[in-house]
């Protein structure tokens, strides 16, 4: 058996409910002695295929394969439009752009566009964050109703900084003003320092939401500039809104439509 099958042997053991594993665990699954399992996970790690986590010592798959699975299952006439949208955002205001997607609890980005200003957002394609702190994450989940939201976070959520929803009441009250003024912000909330303003598109037929983001140096940005991004987004926005007849219809099946074969964590 070559070591790529082995390593498709490793893949296969991870699911939605076995989204980290630890070496016993795998030893378990593939029924493969622990020495070679160990040498096996090792490498896989070393190559980028595999994170571990310092507390449990609890193997994942990293998000270079979870981004790949995204871009497999996401549609590829809504990616391709709202990553035009993007680039057109982009290097309209000199900021940088991600389009997003939902998975559970994070959100992942897709697909990026670097700023030209000297001081800048890095992109990060394949990253993750927390979606309720985060701005991508809180456009997408104002398209689901508020007890799918309550039965998404019912055992509880992350809250990685003093400006981030600390409930789900909280949470709710934030994706209300979402909904109301068709875009949601973020600052300083999972990366300090940063801004990010997102908007969000669905295709009600192939029921899939993708958030339109612009982040950049909070402190490089002035209120003309914000109302400046923000008219813009909107405008793009509902420009593939309406080529895509999204009425705001809930997303019904987040599960069905962003279900990642691995699970994970991570504007």
């Amino acid at each position: 058996m070559t070591i790529l099958h082995s390593a498709s042997e490793v893949l296969r053991c991870f699911s939605d409910e076995r989204p980290e594993l630890t070496l016993t665990d795998i030893v378990a699954l593939r029924g493969a002695p622990k020495s070679s399992t160990s040498r096996l996970l090792n490498a896989m790690r070393d190559a980028g295929f595999l994170d571990v986590s310092k507390v449990g010592r609890k193997y994942r798959p990293a998000p270079l394969l979870t981004h790949l699975a995204h871009i497999n299952k996401v549609d590829v006439s809504l990616l391709a439009r709202a990553d035009a949208a993007v680039r057109e955002l982009v290097e309209e205001t000199g900021h940088t752009g991600y389009v997003s997607a939902l998975d559970h609890k994070d959100v992942i980005a897709l697909a990026g566009h670097e700023g030209r200003h000297i001081l800048r957002v890095a992109t990060a394609v394949g990253r993750r964050l927390h979606a309720s702190a985060s701005a991508t994450g809180r456009a997408l989940l104002s398209r689901m109703e508020d007890r799918t939201i309550h039965s998404l976070y019912e055992k509880g959520m992350e809250v990685p900084s003093d400006k981030a929803p600390r409930s789900v009441a909280e949470l709710i009250e934030r994706l209300n003003l979402v909904r109301q003024k068709g875009y949601s912000e973020a600052y300083d909330e999972t990366n300090h320092g940063v801004g990010a303003l997102a908007t969000v598109v669905v295709d009600p037929v192939k029921n899939l939401a993708l958030s339109l983001c612009i982040a950049f140096p909070a402190a490089t940005i002035t209120q003309q500039d914000k109302d400046h991004i923000i008219a813009r987004m909107i405008g793009v926005t509902a420009k593939l809104a309406r080529h895509f007849n999204d009425q705001g219809q809930p997303i019904t099946d987040t599960t069905r439509t962003r279900k990642s074969p691995t699970g994970e964590q991570q504007p």
